[in-house]
């Protein structure tokens, strides 16, 4: 339900990715766990529901999912649980404004998926590191991330035969990290210095 939630949203169905949201948030709120303990094994839903809280405008929603999370995701060691929490944790303490703690979460997960070859993480966690950095003027590091995020995701674009699908996918993953649908963040990080 918190991932149809989220492709909900995505689809544009606001209202109804609200409402499954909710009913997520209120089954994920019924699972018992120990003192200081989370149901890790259910990061995804409670990842989704919180993207479906920061898209609506609600970060401080998804960080309250998110933060036991990432704590026993830490403890248990499981990296693709803590860079998938630290994703979007980090995505919610931007929105609110606290970069500094953003950059932190966002560098610890994308230094995960570097490590652990998790493409998705890397795509999305350096992507929002270059428009953070690019927002704040640092555009040698707005540059650096946005050739990683592009290099994380060009081997499945470059895999398709359809080059309408293949210019399509690209711009619409661009256009998700907030970058201009036809020029590449390397070009544009370069010629905006």
């Amino acid at each position: 339900m918190a991932q149809l939630a989220w492709a909900r949203w995505l689809l544009g169905d606001r209202d109804e990715a609200r409402s499954l949201a909710d009913r997520a948030e209120k089954l994920l709120a019924e699972v018992t766990v120990p003192t200081g303990g989370a149901f890790l094994f259910g990061m995804h839903a409670y990842a989704a529901t919180a993207r479906v809280h920061l898209a609506a405008g609600t970060p401080q929603g998804g960080e309250a999912l998110l933060r036991p999370l990432l704590a026993a995701a830490e403890r248990s060691g499981w990296r693709e649980a803590v860079a998938t929490t630290g994703l979007v944790l980090g995505l919610c303490v931007e929105a609110r404004g606290e970069l500094e703690q953003a950059v932190a979460q966002l560098a610890r997960a994308a230094e995960i998926a570097d490590e652990h070859g998790m493409p998705a993480l890397r795509w999305e966690a350096h992507g929002a590191l270059a428009r953070i950095c690019r927002n704040g003027g640092r555009l040698a590091a707005a540059d650096e991330h946005a050739a990683i995020a592009e290099a994380a995701v060009e081997p499945v674009i470059a895999g398709l035969t359809d080059e309408d699908l293949r210019a399509g996918l690209r711009d619409r993953t661009n256009a998700r990290l907030g970058w201009e649908a036809s020029t590449p963040p390397r070009s544009r990080a370069s010629r905006d210095r």
